[in-house]
């Protein structure tokens, strides 16, 4: 008959080897400052990436304000630039923001051709008023600016994002217009035709107004000197002097960029020769 005991073996009572120890406080502390660190390191990508993206929608807001108001130089067909904003129609900047919308006050409804945020206003109606932070955009008119806090406050303007929207508001209204007027031989008119040139553009005043002169006897015309950028209707006359009832008209389209001074050229072909 065989006997067991009850008593556990020696090697019963040695430890396991998967027999685990608790965690002392150290390392608990530890434990806990890692994960502290790495929660820290990964909101600090996440601000520095909410950030950037905020940077990114708000210069994207500027850049579309910006070409509401003075055109997209990018938007050219056959060589001319076809996009001149509310400058290029009204003959001014606008007085606030809310004009690219709906039709400012004390001008010719048929000038505005607008509005000139449609994407974005039909996106959200406000949308174009404020930047990615939640602030409202700061137009100045004098500066030619429209700027962003930021997030910042409104007495640390060097730290806005701001959007010029030209050099000078030179560049944007003191423009001439030079040209030539051949006939249809490729001749200069001579003294026994009349040739009168007109110029229609928007004035600052919200009306259409037309700079007229005679073409003369010199080798080119110059006309203005205080015209607004834009795509304004040009038209030259051709009278005969012998026979004043015989007048031909013909119609260009005059394409003022901004700043550029005397490359703003023109030329006129008649369809007839001159007498």
């Amino acid at each position: 008959m065989k006997y067991f005991s009850l008593r556990p073996s020696p090697s019963a009572l040695r430890p396991s080897p998967f027999f685990r120890r608790g965690v002392t406080l150290i390392e608990l502390l530890i434990v806990i400052m890692i994960i502290g660190l790495l929660t820290t390191a990964a909101l600090k990508a996440y601000d520095t990436s909410l950030q950037a993206g905020r940077y990114q929608n708000t210069m994207r807001t500027l850049n579309e304000i910006t070409y509401a108001i003075v055109g997209n130089p990018d938007l050219v067909s056959n060589g001319i630039r076809i996009d001149y904003g509310y400058v290029g129609d009204m003959g001014r900047l606008p007085d606030k923001l809310q004009d690219l919308v709906t039709v400012p006050s004390g001008v010719d409804p048929a000038m505005w051709h607008g509005p000139y945020l449609i994407q974005r206003v039909a996106e959200s109606p406000n949308a174009y008023l404020i930047d990615a932070w939640g602030d409202s955009l700061i137009y100045n008119k004098d500066s030619l600016t429209i700027s962003s806090q930021r997030g910042m406050s409104i007495l640390q303007p060097d730290s806005w994002i701001t959007r010029k929207m030209a050099r000078s508001a030179a560049d944007l209204f003191e423009n001439r217009l030079l040209g030539v007027v051949y006939d249809s031989k490729g001749n200069a008119t001579s003294g026994s035709d009349s040739v009168w040139i007109f110029l229609e553009y928007a004035a600052p005043a919200g009306h259409m107004q037309t700079d007229s002169q005679p073409y003369g006897n010199a080798n080119n015309f110059t006309i203005g000197g205080q015209i607004p950028v834009g795509n304004h209707p040009f038209r030259a006359r051709l009278t005969f002097l012998d026979s004043p009832a015989e007048t031909i008209v013909v119609r260009k389209t005059a394409s003022i960029a901004p700043g550029a001074g005397d490359r703003n050229w023109l030329e006129v072909h008649m369809p007839v020769p001159f007498r």
